[in-house]
């Protein structure tokens, strides 16, 4: 399964911990490949989302910029834009994240230049997110 190989994220972030899926990390290497700042963005993204989902802190940083996702069979996963600079809004990646009790994971992502169907992103999120808490579940972690 994909998802045993993950990566933690480091973050200044003592609420979360943040993961990217295996899967993930290979919907970004066009980013990489074309010198985009896609780890930079992504770090800007984890400490946003810190504050936003840290029920402790007023501040809603995301308020505007995420959405739980649309038809997820009930699972916590959400959307949003990875912004990177130098790429306009549309440009940009959308992005699914499973959130859970303290822990983050960043599922897939693509953007509009590839003509994805969010439908098919969409149902790609829900398989990695239902591999992630299989794989955590029998460890007592959710």
């Amino acid at each position: 399964m994909n998802f045993l190989i993950i990566e933690e994220l480091l973050s200044d972030s003592n609420v979360f911990t943040f993961y990217l899926h295996e899967g993930f990390k290979k919907d970004i290497k066009k980013y990489q490949k074309k010198k985009y700042p896609i780890e930079k963005s992504i770090g800007y993204l984890v400490n946003l989302l810190s504050i936003h989902f840290n029920s402790k802190e007023p501040e809603k940083p995301l308020s505007n910029n995420i959405f739980p996702a649309e038809n997820t069979s009930n699972l916590p996963i959400y959307k949003t834009i990875i912004v990177i600079a130098g790429l306009r809004k549309g440009q940009c990646p959308r992005t699914y994240i499973l959130i859970l009790p303290s822990i983050m994971v960043f599922l897939c992502a693509d953007d509009h230049t590839d003509n994805y169907k969010d439908s098919q992103l969409r149902q790609t999120a829900i398989q990695r997110a239902k591999e992630v808490i299989e794989v955590l579940n029998p460890n007592g972690i959710v």
